[in-house]
């Protein structure tokens, strides 16, 4: 029973009105209940909850469990984001920062709205403050931008990790921390990604999408330029991107095996004996 039910209860047995219920009034309620032949006999006068009334509390519906309402609107906000890959945080991203006037890294809640409403999210605007509250863990009343990429794309386990430095350290010939366009050039299986595969795009303009999309994002956190290189962290965060979207550690090894052709043993035994173990 809520405030208002009490409210409701409280009013019906304040007979006088005065806002009080006195020793009479409290008494006969007490009365009425040990009574089941009917009024009390002490006060005739005293009427039980009508039956509508006692429907009404007794089958008023339950509030929402607001706890779960917003895990599950986290859960849609997540599905709608990742469905667009790596590119669809890394635009999310930017037009946060277009929203981001101060360039302080952080939204407000009517800056995040209008993100979304710009990005076409699909979240209902009396939605937007709960999510909002959700991404806003400390209650600030601020969201970091970094902190809602953190939250968006989730930890990265330990065998994903791995693979992305491997494929790094394959591109990385000189050693430098470095990677410019002629080392990816090299090692970027551009020939097997879908669109060309399917003649929607040469392998040249595959692979420049691919180190623009690479650094977009990691650029927009810092503010910088576009250089046509990539640095270890660049790379991790593109394919932490990537990871957020792909369910199975299976399937994100064979995408980093297509894409790099990687022949590390342990990346080997780890996905033939998971097919191995789904084939028995």
């Amino acid at each position: 029973m809520d405030q208002a039910d009490l409210q409701l209860v409280f009013n019906h047995y304040d007979r006088s009105g005065d806002g009080l219920i006195d020793y009479k009034e409290f008494s006969a309620i007490f009365h009425a209940a040990d009574n089941s032949n009917g009024p009390s006999s002490q006060d005739s006068s005293f009427k039980p909850l009508n039956q509508t009334t006692q429907q009404y509390v007794a089958n008023k519906p339950k509030p929402k469990d607001t706890r779960q309402e917003g895990e599950e609107l986290m859960a849609l906000f997540r599905d709608k984001i990742k469905a667009r890959g790596p590119r669809g945080i890394v635009g999310l991203q930017r037009i946060f920062n277009i929203m981001d006037d101060d360039k302080t890294q952080t939204l407000s809640e009517a800056e995040f709205g209008k993100a979304c409403r710009d990005f076409k999210i699909g979240i209902s605007a009396e939605n937007v403050p709960i999510l909002f509250g959700l991404f806003d863990t400390n209650h600030d009343g601020t969201l970091s931008i970094q902190e809602f990429v953190d939250a968006i794309r989730g930890p990265i386990s330990p065998f994903r990790a791995d693979l992305i430095r491997k494929a790094f350290q394959k591109c990385d010939k000189d050693g430098n921390g470095v990677l410019d366009l002629s080392e990816i050039k090299q090692a970027y299986q551009a020939d097997q990604h879908p669109d060309v595969l399917q003649g929607k795009k040469t392998e040249d303009s595959v692979l420049c999408e691919f180190l623009e999309t690479i650094e977009t994002h990691h650029n927009l956190m810092f503010n910088r330029q576009n250089d046509g290189k990539v640095d270890e962290e660049e790379f991790f965060d593109y394919y932490a991107n990537v990871s957020s979207s792909i369910a199975s550690d299976q399937e994100f090894a064979l995408v980093m095996k297509n894409t790099w052709s990687l022949r590390d043993n342990k990346y080997q035994s780890y996905l033939y004996g998971n097919q191995q173990q789904q084939q028995q």
